[in-house]
């Protein structure tokens, strides 16, 4: 019963931690949108390692492969970066807001129900 109850949170706060990841990576590319020869990095999910631990969101760092590369040597698409901001940005919230849902019902069953 306590796995089934926690079970939830766990995933979520995994989540969590790869938006609040994500937001410090797109925070750095920004940062970087002018350095000679930066890269930008993305937070990628590794499904397959999501797959097989259940309770957990396995993600890692890589570079991007992807845009336009300046004659700097720098990739940074501040256009990309705005707009992956906003959308971490909504997944972060909507994660909360789950969290937040998940607490209340264990916050239920603690207080039997009252």
């Amino acid at each position: 019963m306590l796995n089934n109850l926690f079970g939830s949170s766990q995933i979520i706060i995994s989540g969590l931690n790869k938006s609040w990841n994500r937001n410090q990576v797109i925070s750095d590319n920004i940062a970087n949108s002018e350095t000679d020869g930066y890269k930008a990095k993305d937070v990628f999910v590794n499904e397959l390692n999501s797959f097989i631990n259940n309770d957990t969101v396995s993600f890692s760092v890589q570079e991007r492969t992807d845009g336009i590369v300046k004659p700097n040597g720098n990739n940074v698409d501040m256009e990309k970066e705005m707009t992956s901001l906003v959308e971490n940005s909504i997944e972060y919230n909507a994660l909360i807001q789950a969290l937040t849902r998940e607490l209340r019902k264990i916050e239920y069953v603690i207080n039997e129900g009252r």
